[in-house]
């Protein structure tokens, strides 16, 4: 599957995109999946409540909240925000009820980590981030 970033990026936010080039990307992120339920390995992750995982990872590693708001204002979280660029995401496992799951109300459940420790199968090391409708 080739996947895409979505709008809510950052780095696709920042290109200020028409209204007919956001619709050809979302077209083009939907596509990819077709009917079929949304799991992949790597990639963009497909996003149902935001697209900051990389930074709610880092954040959440170093030990700080991120339930609310304060984890992200705090004055700890400015120096940990460029570690975010760090993450990658390694698995992406939608609701589907050929497999018999179903995450929150119709969710999908993200695993992320670090590439180093991708690298050096330090996979004990990735974060799970739950979204859903």
């Amino acid at each position: 599957i080739h996947t895409y970033p979505s709008w809510e990026r950052p780095e696709v936010a920042a290109l200020q995109l028409t209204d007919a080039e956001a619709e050809i990307l979302i077209d083009a992120r939907l596509s990819a999946y077709g009917e079929s339920p949304h799991h992949q390995v790597w990639g963009f992750p497909d996003p149902i409540q935001g697209d900051e995982m990389e930074l709610e990872c880092q954040l959440v590693s170093h030990g700080l909240y991120c339930g609310d708001s304060s984890g992200y204002l705090s004055r700890e979280a400015a120096s940990l925000k460029d570690g975010a660029k760090d993450w990658r995401l390694l698995l992406q496992i939608d609701t589907d009820e050929d497999l018999g799951v179903m995450w929150g109300d119709g969710g999908i459940l993200y695993f992320w980590i670090r590439e180093e420790d991708a690298r050096a199968g330090r996979f004990d090391q990735a974060w799970a981030v739950l979204q859903c409708y």
